[in-house]
């Protein structure tokens, strides 16, 4: 408790609240605050979900260490990581490259005592390269994170079990399952010799191989993993975590595949709930979680209770399509489904026309492809527009056949939420 009360008494003296570390970086603070004391003000802001605090924080940290010059080259990279991180949670995706670039030019000189942090870099832009929708890209990033960091941290090591998580993720994303497993499969097996310590990693890992485990429609073993990352997410991090928000949405959203929408709509709830909490969290992801409960409504015919869920999803997801259109074309999609629920048929068409576009353009010939053109091709009978309906039929059975995708769900999605697991 004396430890507590003198660190709380040194945030006061330095002129540090967590109320506003702003106040740090002004004349009128007598005392420059500690960048260490900023940092975990900004860390408390974030876990508790303030973001526009939280970034605030490392902001003044970052440029704390920036006025040491050389002398602090290791300082500068965490606080461009974290602010990386954290720009990427508020939807500031050109922010958040920019960010990670900056911290790769800062510890690039540094040769081999900075290999290890570089790994970790070439990690985050490649998840951010997933979120975007840029495939290839992601690819790139992760295999030289796993470089890397198998060379200079271990192949023991927890950030390269998540590193190798990633790419295993990225993959079940591109449709490539027997690589997606084999991948997740070691991730887990390094992971899980690291845990308690390092159950970050683990939770990001279990999330992937439930997201891959759905899609192959294998729906309880995908239950065991959401719940299992669920367990271990509220025991460390609690219901204002990021892990706790996206894992709800996960678990809803299989509920919904497999039609228990009573469960569905217990998880989805609970998860839109906690991301209204956080202030300044990204609003595509807001938009993701109200567009899945729409759906659990439109499900069970409650369409009353669906639409203005739809309304704000809508409103909330114009900003950022074109940064993350595979996360846009989830929230259309679930919009043209409640079009059909409505009888609007013209509406529908256009949104799954949108979101055919969208899935297309950064997957190329995917199951996600097919799953949008059987979609659109029911809209289009509705309008009797049966020869273009039969035309994207067969484009859909085309995609699936030349994959020999025979575990292809139509319901079992992952266009979901950025996911960041903080070791």
């Amino acid at each position: 408790m004396q430890t507590l009360a003198a660190f709380i008494t040194a945030l006061s003296l330095a002129g540090v609240s967590w109320a506003d570390c702003g106040a740090a970086d002004s004349a009128d603070s007598k005392i420059p605050a500690p960048p260490q004391l900023l940092r975990h003000a900004g860390y408390q802001h974030f876990r508790t979900g303030q973001y526009e605090k939280a970034l605030a924080c490392y902001t003044a940290a970052l440029q704390a260490a920036e006025a040491r010059g050389s002398q602090n080259i290791g300082a500068m990279a965490r606080d461009l990581n974290d602010i990386g991180v954290l720009s990427e949670e508020m939807g500031r995706y050109n922010d958040a490259k920019k960010y990670y670039e900056r911290e790769l030019d800062v510890l690039r000189p540094l040769g081999e005592a900075g290999a290890t942090a570089l790994g970790e870099t070439y990690m985050q832009l490649g998840g951010l390269s997933l979120v975007e929708g840029y495939l290839s890209a992601g690819e790139s990033y992760y295999k030289k994170a796993v470089v890397l960091l198998t060379r200079h941290a271990g192949g023991d090591d927890p950030r390269t079990a998540k590193a190798l998580g990633g790419l295993g993720r990225l993959y079940a994303e591109w449709g490539r399952y027997d690589e997606s497993a084999r991948l997740l499969r070691n991730a887990r097996a390094i992971a899980e010799k690291n845990a308690p310590k390092f159950n970050g990693a683990l939770i990001s890992i279990l999330d992937s191989e439930a997201a891959l485990l759905s899609q192959i429609r294998k729906f309880a073993e995908a239950e065991r993993c959401w719940l299992r990352a669920l367990k271990i997410a509220e025991h460390d991090y609690g219901e204002s975590g990021l892990e706790y928000t996206a894992l709800l949405l996960h678990l809803g959203q299989l509920y919904t595949g497999i039609r228990d929408y009573r469960a569905a709509q217990a998880m989805l709830e609970r998860g839109l709930a906690a991301e209204q909490r956080a202030k300044g969290a990204d609003t595509m992801d807001r938009a993701i979680a109200m567009s899945a409960l729409g759906n659990v409504y439109v499900q069970q015919h409650k369409l009353t209770q669906a639409e203005p869920l739809f309304l704000q999803s809508v409103q909330a997801m114009n900003a950022s399509c074109q940064a993350i259109p595979l996360a846009c074309a989830a929230v259309r999609s679930y919009l043209g489904d409640f079009y059909m629920a409505k009888g609007q048929w013209q509406s529908a068409e256009a949104e799954y026309e949108r979101t055919v576009t969208m899935r297309e353009n950064a997957l190329g010939e995917h199951p996600l492809v097919a799953s949008s053109l059987v979609s659109w091709s029911q809209a289009l009978r509705k309008l009797k527009r049966k020869k273009e309906a039969r035309e994207y039929e067969a484009r859909a059975q085309k995609i699936l056949s030349s994959r020999g995708n025979s575990a292809f769900n139509s319901d079992n999605t992952v266009d979901i939420l950025s996911f960041r697991a903080g070791n």
